[in-house]
C-alpha cells in the first residue's frame, strides 16, 4: 500500500501498477499474514457495515460468498490477483 501511494503523485492521471517481487524467506511470510489479516478485516467490516440500513456514510462495495470465501482463505493480495490474472500477465 505504501508503495502504491508513493508512486501516484498529486495530477497524475494514469494508472500505477506495483509489482512485489519476493522470495521464499521471512518477507514472504509476512506478506501472506498481512494479506490474510487484511481480507479478514475486509469481510468483517463489510459484513458489519451491510447489515446496517440506516448508515449511509457512503457507497458500500458488496461481495458475494465466493469473494468473502476467497478473503479468508488466500488473503487480499491473492484474491486480487486471481481476479485480475496480473501475475500470469506480468510472467
Amino acid at each position: 500500500m505504501k508503495a502504491q501511494a508513493r508512486c501516484h503523485r498529486f495530477g497524475q492521471s494514469k494508472a500505477v501498477d506495483v509489482y512485489r517481487l519476493i522470495t521464499r524467506n521471512y518477507e514472504r511470510e509476512m506478506l501472506d499474514k498481512a494479506s490474510l489479516k487484511l481480507g479478514l478485516d475486509r469481510a468483517v467490516l463489510q459484513s458489519m457495515s451491510g447489515n446496517k440500513e440506516g448508515n449511509n456514510n457512503g457507497p458500500v462495495q458488496q461481495f458475494s460468498k465466493k469473494e468473502i470465501e476467497d478473503l479468508l482463505r488466500k488473503g487480499t493480495y491473492a484474491a486480487i490477483m486471481d481476479e485480475n490474472d496480473e501475475g500470469n500477465r506480468f510472467c
